[in-house]
């Protein structure tokens, strides 16, 4: 994993472990995700952003194909985060998901995040730090920027009985992979 800093902006770039990558998704290439911080983060906030970086390249390890975006080659996530006024105290933590997707037409890739935006109320960031969840929350809703859950898994048919009390993840790669970990039977979709 990589930090780098500009004059205007901080950029925190996370990189898939190549040899997991190289073994697990037959590239040389591993995932990669760049964060960068728009402003309204104390380092500490930005910290939780890079720590979740780094844990979602420790499980989604495979590459994407690079794609143009608003004049910036994204390879493989581009994460804006910022802290702003949102609502006060309370209510609306944060606002998170991909922006730009890749086009239906990019194979397996299809539809999947190339671009995303998460902004939390800096009204509501202190507090999530100061009760010890601030590094879940963001973790959680950068699973969203990259993919896990929402829209995605509907665009892509990745749940059956989604609009019932208890949807399933039907996704036969990730469920394989479920499998080696536990006991390989699909599991209800949690919703907030």
């Amino acid at each position: 994993m990589t930090k780098s800093a500009t004059r205007t902006r901080t950029v925190y770039t996370a990189r898939a472990d190549a040899g997991q990558a190289k073994a697990i998704a037959a590239t040389e290439s591993p995932f990669t995700i760049e964060v960068r911080f728009l402003g309204g983060l104390t380092e500490v906030q930005q910290a939780a952003f890079t720590q979740a970086a780094d844990r979602w390249v420790r499980v989604i390890v495979g590459d994407l194909p690079e794609v143009e975006i608003d004049g910036d080659v994204i390879d493989d996530v581009l994460i804006l985060a910022q802290g702003v006024n949102i609502d006060g105290p309370g209510r609306i933590l944060g606002q998170a998901g991909p922006t730009h997707l890749r086009t239906a037409g990019a194979g397996a890739s299809a539809l999947l995040p190339a671009k995303g935006a998460m902004s939390f109320d800096t009204a509501d960031l202190a507090k999530m730090e100061e009760a010890g969840t601030l590094d879940d929350v963001i973790t959680h809703e950068m699973g969203h920027v990259v993919g896990v859950g929402g829209l995605l898994w509907s665009r892509k048919e990745l749940l059956a009985d989604e609009d019932s009390d208890n949807p399933t993840f039907t996704g036969r790669a990730a469920m394989r992979e479920y499998g080696r970990l536990r006991d390989g039977q699909p599991r209800a979709v949690l919703r907030r």
